[in-house]
């Protein structure tokens, strides 16, 4: 924090400098407008809205003798941390170009522009302005209702790669999510672009990262489908129970874009009612698997509930 002298000028009017320090980050110049706002007791003051100077920043990460999850790690980091390029070193990289290749094609907007024998190179082509948010989580709403649909019966009538492969979309889009997020939060002029207060960034995030669980729920879920054996009448209630859970997720979804407190406080009875449901399921002699099937059942219903939770909290 830092104190100014304020100045007389006129009849009417005080002066107040401003530091330098601000003045340069924002790019500001004689004659440019800022804004004040009045809040109670205090004044606010913001630069006028300048389309960000995307900064170069270069990272060099030797791969040698790592493991593929240890550099998917290491390039996730660069990533959210708005690296504009990417270089991975190694000798004889081109031995593992396609795991490398693979792991820099999970994240949006990075491709790979040069490549020889001891490196490859990436850069970033995202332009943080142009991301919504909004748009973000509805696309992963989307997906969800999709893998929903996708698990209709035991044994899966679709091949579990499908069901995988849109999980791996999700998990694109929460590290792109986490990019913005984080960025905009170290960068008002990326907040204002995005036109999203700290506290709805904070929302954005926790909706958005419980959709990404879920997502990965389903995919668990989908694979017990796989391998559980079940008579006629536990595959009926089991299936009874993952339609309520679609259902608790649709109504809580529209709660959400409505902004319906009512509606969310009402939908949110429904996991008591499917917690129960898992547990009457269970008897003495379970068939292989009915636990652990109940108990991620469970975990999406309280997952689906914090994400209703964020409608009237």
């Amino acid at each position: 924090m830092s104190f100014r002298k304020l100045i007389k000028f006129g009849n009417e009017t005080y002066i107040v400098s401003l530091p330098k320090p601000w003045i340069l980050k924002n790019r500001l110049k004689k004659g440019d407008n800022i804004f004040i706002t009045e809040e109670s007791d205090s004044l606010t003051i913001t630069p006028e809205f300048k389309k960000p100077i995307k900064p170069a920043y270069e990272i060099i990460i030797d791969i040698e003798n790592k493991s593929n999850e240890r550099v998917l790690r290491e390039i996730i980091s660069a990533y959210i941390n708005n690296y504009s390029t990417v270089t991975l070193k190694s000798k004889n990289i081109g031995k593992r170009s396609v795991e490398l290749r693979e792991i820099i094609h999970r994240l949006i907007a990075l491709e790979i522009v040069e490549e020889d024998d001891t490196k490859i190179i990436a850069k970033d082509f995202l332009n943080l302005n142009d991301i919504s948010l909004t748009d973000l989580i509805r696309r992963k709403d989307t997906i969800i209702k999709t893998m929903f649909g996708e698990t209709p019966s035991i044994p899966l009538k679709v091949s579990i790669n499908s069901i995988i492969s849109r999980d791996n979309d999700m998990n694109r889009m929460t590290f792109l999510a986490l990019r913005v997020i984080k960025s905009a939060l170290q960068d008002q002029t990326l907040q204002k672009a995005l036109n999203h207060t700290p506290i709805e960034l904070f929302d954005l995030w926790i909706v958005g990262y419980h959709l990404e669980k879920l997502s990965e729920e389903i995919m668990k879920i989908a694979k017990i489908f796989i391998e559980i054996e079940l008579s006629k009448q536990k595959e009926k209630q089991v299936l009874n129970i993952y339609k309520k859970i679609s259902k608790f997720y649709n109504i809580t979804m529209t709660a959400y874009y409505k902004k319906d407190v009512q509606l969310a406080y009402s939908v949110s009875d429904e996991r008591a009612f499917i917690n129960k449901a898992c547990v009457d399921i269970l008897s003495k002699n379970n068939p292989r698997y009915l636990e652990t099937l109940t108990e991620r059942f469970k975990v999406m219903t309280s997952i689906i509930h914090t994400i209703c939770r964020k409608v009237y909290s």
